[in-house]
């Protein structure tokens, strides 16, 4: 028996010790996987950058111009859109062990480089990115070995070679240490100046072409809101989108604070938010009622001759104003002036509260131009009111939705808003200007709105974060 029990006892433990080492074997597994995946990523992100900058370097032989850039959703890179309808994406490059490709230039000739060095045919010659009198020229790519190393091939897979250092040793593939980001910087000249791992390119850019229908003001704000990354805007009204931005005044500004901004960083001092800029309270004024019109979505009131100061396109003129607020809604006739042939901006304006189970309450407001009239205001205000009249001939209606996004009452020192969620979310809106209150140092001037309170704009402490509209920097009128 005892003889029984001690094989027993050793085959018990060489079963144990037998899935210790599987597991360690799954491990390795596991962690061998997860590094395969990443290397497959890097030699994808390798070549297509190798083709976009193929492209980048025709678009610059061919002065094809830049119709418009933007950043990508995930802060890689940018996308651009060419005047010849195609795009080219252009991720930021990596530092450290992964190959660089690249161009020279010798001789008027642009040749193929890998981290800064020419790249050899198997004649030992460069390889030229466009061909003799015109033609293609070779396009190079990459894949990492069975050893782990770098190479490269000139014919399109059928031959491929180590890729070396300065040094004449392999490149061994183990990923990069940073990140090298994409500049991108608009000329005076109508030309962008693009720097791309390491080169410069200069291409011609496509004048705006954005126009208003009718020149009002709520024709120059953005659609949705800055997202999170402050690199673009996201691409829907609904409250509960997680890729929303809440950010406090200070970081809006480059303002720098101790608590607030540590670094005084500028969030929209950044090239795909460069024909943007955030609200002045007069540009705010264009589209809300100013805070001495006193209507509100909570009371019933008529206020006629407002005199209101707006900013339209740049330019700043007085407008008044006739309001008539019902329970839940506010109309108004504005941007009139005591000259009816001076009046060529007078609109109907109606604002809502709408209540949205699916993707939460949100401000709408509906605009219809009038332009120059005989009629007299205070009866037009009159007539608005009236559901019939804005269900009929609202073809060139014009409409914004400020969702109801809440706010962060505390923000950290990268200006981003601090806590679980925004409180007053699907409740509240609130919308930064980039005007400071004249009587009180922390406090700004933005948009609030609720169910029984506003449309208005309204001041309150630059600490809290708000989602972000921006309006359209002034165009040229032609």
């Amino acid at each position: 028996m005892k003889k029984h029990s001690y094989l027993l006892l050793i085959f018990a433990f060489a079963l144990f010790a037998a899935c210790t080492d599987l597991s360690d074997v799954n491990n390795r597994l596991d962690d061998h996987e997860v590094r395969l995946t990443a290397l497959e990523n890097q030699v994808k992100n390798i070549n297509d950058n190798i083709v976009n900058l193929r492209a980048l370097i025709a678009a610059q032989n061919d002065k094809t111009a830049i119709s418009s850039y933007k950043a990508l959703e995930d802060g890689s890179g940018y996308v651009l859109s060419m005047s010849n309808g195609t795009e080219i994406v252009l991720k930021h490059g990596t530092a450290g062990s992964t190959p660089v490709v690249g161009v020279l230039s010798h001789n008027g000739e642009l040749y193929w480089s890998l981290n800064g060095d020419p790249i050899l045919d198997s004649e030992g010659k460069p390889i030229l990115v466009n061909g003799k009198e015109g033609a293609p020229g070779a396009t190079p790519t990459l894949r990492v070995n069975a050893d782990g190393q770098w190479e490269v091939s000139t014919d399109g897979g059928k031959t491929w070679d180590l890729v070396r250092d300065s040094d004449g040793n392999p490149t061994i593939a183990t990923g990069h240490d940073g990140v090298i980001p994409i500049k991108i910087t608009k000329n005076g000249d109508d030309t962008i100046t693009i720097e791309y791992n390491g080169q410069s390119f200069r291409l011609p850019c496509k004048k705006s072409e954005f126009k208003t229908k009718f020149g009002l003001p709520i024709e120059y704000f953005a659609t949705h809101v800055l997202n999170k990354t402050g690199t673009g805007f996201v691409k829907d009204y609904d409250v509960r989108n997680s890729s929303v931005g809440y950010f406090n005044w200070y970081v809006l500004n480059g303002m720098q604070n101790n608590l607030y901004n540590l670094s005084g960083t500028n969030l929209l001092a950044n090239a795909a938010l460069e024909d943007w800029h955030l609200p002045t309270q007069t540009e705010w004024n264009g589209i809300i009622p100013t805070p001495s019109s006193d209507v509100s979505f909570g009371r019933t009131a008529e206020l006629y001759n407002v005199l209101e100061e707006v900013t339209v396109n740049g330019k700043t003129g007085e407008y008044y104003s006739n309001y008539i607020s019902r329970k839940g809604k506010v109309f108004g006739i504005r941007l009139f002036t005591q000259d009816t042939q001076q009046s060529s901006m007078k609109s109907a304006y109606k604002y809502e509260y709408v209540l949205d189970e699916k993707s939460g309450n949100y401000l709408k407001i509906t605009v219809r131009h009038l332009g120059i009239t005989n009629q007299d205001e205070k009866t037009e205000v009159s007539k608005i009111t009236s559901e019939d009249w804005w269900n009929s001939n609202n073809e060139d209606d014009l409409v914004a939705v400020f969702p109801s996004y809440g706010r962060y009452m505390d923000s950290d020192s990268n200006g981003k808003g601090i806590g679980a969620h925004p409180s007053t979310l699907g409740e509240r809106g609130y919308f930064w200007s980039v005007t400071k209150h004249e009587d009180k140092p922390n406090n700004a001037w933005s948009l609030f709105f609720s169910k029984t309170a506003g449309p208005a704009v309204d001041d309150d402490n630059m600490l809290y974060a708000y989602p972000v509209v921006l309006v359209r920097n002034a165009q040229k009128m032609e």
